[in-house]
């Protein structure tokens, strides 16, 4: 860095330590492009074809110029970085006029352009609104700032629309992001805060990071809060011109706004009342218009939002009804009295008049009607004429039709509609404290992450079933055993047809039974050692540790190189068994070992040779 540059820059940083805006005075030459951000001031821009045309006219200019654009955080285009977002304070630029000045500026607001998300550089003319040359300083590992709207509905909205979608996430891989995050604000000194957190999982998710079901729900209430209104301001009009319609024959009745504005006080007292009380009478109503399904916190939201909708709307009506009454009292001569049926004289009225006008009495005494006014306003509606009362008393009433209604319409509604407000900032904050998720992300935060290393998650893993251990064809055999009742009432012709020997064992058999049973069976294989023996089982009921004994005791009392077969049966014995079944039969014989117990199962179809006549027990 030369001379001229480190002045430049001890200049820059005296004038932001002295809390002066800089004067930065670029050089004649043009310097390199890469480090203009780094050196310059914080350079705000507006549109890049306003720039230009106005630096078009600057440079016809003699001696130095300065210029100084202001900047919308919130037209920040979508794709531009989250940490480039947000309010920075506007500096005057002092640049020394020269023959490189308007390519210079230019070349340098194209890549303003560039760097905050509007691709195509000087193609980018009239595109976009304000951008900020300048980012803040990164610095690496650090978090962002919250720059979301501290809005307590927003947040809240923001944050379940996040908890929501965290959902679809793994619990490891949730608490690993949340607790770095955690330790990472312990490192800077900063309370990990549901906005923080937020800011932090919009700058992980990168450029256009957003709650669209938040903006969605806050767009439908904006159209909500909208509607009231316009039907607020068109009521409140056509009210006032029917509560004033005059038609020269009789006056306008006090006693009828006394009782309408009495009415819409009520109104607005009520719909206080029922969000404080979650009373929601518009729900089914608001269903049959929202296009998404609704949330928890949207329906626990409802009351306190739709009354402020409400409150609104009265707002309007009452203004859109003042507004009214103040035209129709320039343009039209109207003629005021008060009239009951009541058996009521100007005394009681008077003082009703008085109480209802106490609060802008000392104000405009002129709104607060006299005794005098009172009592020689009264009419019938049975006689005409106004008698020997001056046509202008008529007029005097509508100072205190005007104070009536902004007092007790108006100023209500204006009250309960910032209250309506407080109140939703207050359900939202209890709503977003008491919230499942919240609860959850303390907790993540709070306990340390264990990392097994092992990115396998085995919970959804089904057990291992292969076997090595085959089935095979049934051997021609003239004994069958059939183990814990298998086989009843009757064997398939399979396995009963020819067969030398058929017995039963295990079940309800005694294990003398069974030995005897074992010894009738060596006693035939001595004399033809190589044939095969069927067990007949049940495929359903998984081998026990019974049998697992039973055919022990056979492996010691038959000769050696005996074999035994196992035939698992189906409930239905022309079918064959299921095939988890057999696997089960397939993984015992291979324990058991495969040189002495086979399994196969019956042919569907198919008869058994004859081998010699049998003996069936």
């Amino acid at each position: 860095m030369d001379k001229r540059q480190q002045a430049q820059t001890n200049h820059y940083q005296n004038g932001k330590a002295g809390g002066q805006r800089a004067n930065w005075l670029m050089p004649e030459h043009l310097p390199d492009s890469t480090c203009f951000a780094a050196q310059a001031p914080r350079l705000i821009g507006c549109t890049l074809a306003f720039q230009a045309l106005a630096l078009v006219i600057l440079q016809q200019s003699s001696g130095s110029v300065s210029f100084v654009g202001i900047v919308n955080p919130e037209t920040a285009h979508a794709d531009a970085p989250p940490a480039w977002r947000g309010l920075i304070e506007t500096h005057i630029v002092g640049a020394k006029q020269g023959p490189y000045f308007l390519g210079f500026v230019i070349r340098h607001v194209a890549q303003i352009h560039q760097m905050v998300g509007h691709e195509g550089s000087l193609s980018g003319i009239g595109q976009g609104n304000a951008d900020i040359l300048t980012p803040k300083t990164h610095i690496p590992n650090s978090l962002p700032e919250p720059f979301m709207t501290d809005h307590s509905l927003r947040l809240l909205l923001d944050f379940d629309a996040c908890a929501q979608r965290d959902q679809g996430q793994a619990p490891a891989f949730l608490h690993r992001r949340d607790r770095k995050f955690a330790l990472t604000c312990e490192q800077q000194g900063v309370t990990p805060g549901p906005d923080r957190w937020l800011a932090h999982i919009n700058h992980l998710s990168g450029p256009g990071a957003g709650s669209s079901a938040a903006e969605q729900t806050l767009r439908f209430w904006r159209r909500i809060n909208s509607g009231f209104m316009a039907t607020g301001a068109a009521f409140g009009l056509l009210t006032m011109l029917g509560l004033l319609f005059y038609d020269g024959g009789q006056r306008i009745n006090v006693t009828v706004i006394l009782a309408f504005v009495a009415f819409q006080l009520l109104l607005a007292l009520l719909t206080t009342m029922q969000s404080l009380a979650g009373w929601q009478p518009w729900r089914g109503l608001l269903r049959r218009f929202r296009n998404t399904p609704e949330s928890t916190v949207s329906t626990r939201l409802q009351p306190v939002l739709m009354a402020q909708a409400a409150q609104l709307g009265g707002l309007f009506f009452a203004t859109a009804g003042l507004a009214t009454l103040l035209v129709m009292v320039v343009l039209q001569d109207l003629a005021f009295g008060w009239s009951t049926t009541l058996d009521t004289d100007a005394n009681s009225y008077y003082r009703m008049t008085s109480v209802v006008a106490a609060p802008w009495a000392w104000l405009w005494p002129a709104a607060a009607p006299d005794f005098a006014l009172v009592e020689a306003t009264r009419f019938f509606r049975a006689t005409t004429g106004e008698g020997s009362v001056n046509p202008a008393r008529w007029g005097q009433w509508w100072p205190f039709i005007a104070m009536l209604w902004m007092t007790w319409a108006l100023l209500p509604r204006l009250v309960l509609s910032v209250l309506a407000g407080v109140l939703i900032r207050r359900k939202a904050r209890q709503l977003l404290a008491s919230h499942p998720a919240l609860r959850t992300l303390m907790y993540r935060m709070e306990t340390p992450a264990l990392d097994t290393g092992n990115e396998h998650n085995d919970a959804s893993d089904l057990p291992d079933t292969e076997t090595h251990v085959s089935l095979q064809p049934l051997p021609d055999a003239r004994i069958v055993l059939c183990w814990a009742g298998a086989g009843d009432p009757e064997l398939p012709d399979a396995l009963s047809t020819g067969k030398s020997l058929v017995a039963r064992a295990g079940g309800r058999m005694t294990l003398e039974e069974d030995r005897q049973t074992l010894e009738q069976v060596a006693s035939q294989l001595a004399r033809k050692p190589r044939l095969p023996v069927l067990l007949v089982t049940r495929s359903w009921e998984p081998p026990t540790g019974e049998l697992d004994d039973f055919l022990a005791s056979a492996r010691e009392l038959w000769p050696k190189g005996s074999q035994i077969v196992l035939v698992p049966l189906a409930t239905h014995v022309e079918r064959e068994p299921d095939v988890h079944q057999v696997q089960q039969w397939l993984r015992f014989a291979g324990r058991a070992g495969p040189e002495f117990i086979a399994v196969s199962l019956i042919p569907a179809y198919g008869i058994v040779p004859d081998i010699d006549g049998g003996v069936i027990e």
